[in-house]
Order: C-alpha cells, then sequence, then structure tokens
C-alpha cells in the first residue's frame, strides 16, 4: 500500500466492508497466518461493531505500533478536555463504509515479518491490507502512526 491518506482510506474502509466476508475461523489460531488474523481482525470488527464494548479485542489484534498510537490519541483527547475515550473506542469512532464487500482474501507478497493480504471485490476492486508479524503472531498494521507524521 502507498504512503499516501486515499490509500489509508481503502484500507480501513475495506475492513469495515469486508465484515460479511468472514465465516467461521479457519483451523490452527487466529492469528497464525497473515490471512487468518486479517480475518479474525474483520470478525472482532463485526462483534465491536454489534456491540461496542468489544472493541478492545479489536485493538489488540493491531500492531503495537497502532496500539501505541490509539493510546496516544486517546491520551490527547482527554488533555485537550475531550471525553475519556479508550484506544478501541478511537478506532471504532474513526469507520468508514465503502459501497463493495471483499469476495477473496489472499496473501499476496510475504517476507519474515511482513506479508500483504489482498481483498478483491466482485468487480474485481482491490485493496491491500500489510499484516506484521509479532512475538504473539500476525497483526493489521493501519500505519496510523505514519498517518499522524503526513
Amino acid at each position: 500500500m502507498s504512503g499516501s491518506s486515499a490509500g489509508r482510506v481503502a484500507l480501513v474502509a475495506v475492513l469495515v466492508a469486508t465484515l460479511p466476508l468472514v465465516g467461521a475461523a479457519c483451523g490452527g489460531p487466529s492469528d497464525s497466518t497473515p490471512d487468518a488474523a486479517f480475518k479474525a481482525f474483520v470478525a472482532a470488527l463485526q462483534r465491536a461493531r454489534d456491540d461496542p464494548n468489544k472493541a478492545p479485542q479489536v485493538v489488540e489484534l493491531l500492531s503495537a505500533a497502532d496500539r501505541r498510537e490509539l493510546r496516544r490519541r486517546a491520551d490527547a483527547a482527554k488533555r485537550l478536555g475531550g471525553e475519556v475515550r479508550t484506544p478501541g473506542e478511537m478506532l471504532v469512532l474513526s469507520r468508514m463504509e465503502i459501497d463493495w464487500t471483499p469476495k477473496k482474501v489472499k496473501v499476496d507478497k510475504r517476507q519474515d515479518r511482513r506479508a500483504e493480504v489482498v481483498a478483491t471485490g466482485p468487480d474485481n476492486q482491490r485493496a491491500r491490507i500489510v499484516m506484521v508479524r509479532e512475538s504473539d503472531g500476525w497483526r493489521v498494521s493501519l500505519g496510523l502512526a505514519a498517518a499522524r507524521a503526513e
């Protein structure tokens, strides 16, 4: 995925739009492969959309860098006199929708600690989702800290 804002918007949008795609969990731990981790993340997003109290489960499936950035944003909102927010609320509050649902999710590129998952839509729309391997499994990398730097 490119470093552009439009690319990140498409990524977040595809994560939300993929919600209907997720069914039963694949065999093995949900974070054992990049595509399984992505599907677990999308399933967690669905649960959080239905029950905002489940947002912390979504945050736990993000990269450590994204979790730190969400915590920083929640702390900044509090310091500025806003409502006290959790990192999960900061993520769910920034949801976006798109008008296509991915029909296929596959690992396109995979290196030692980084992979790209490609979601393809019914009219060949495509979105790339960056996944990172951390000590406890594969995690979704939204690049939230990089977005702040732009």
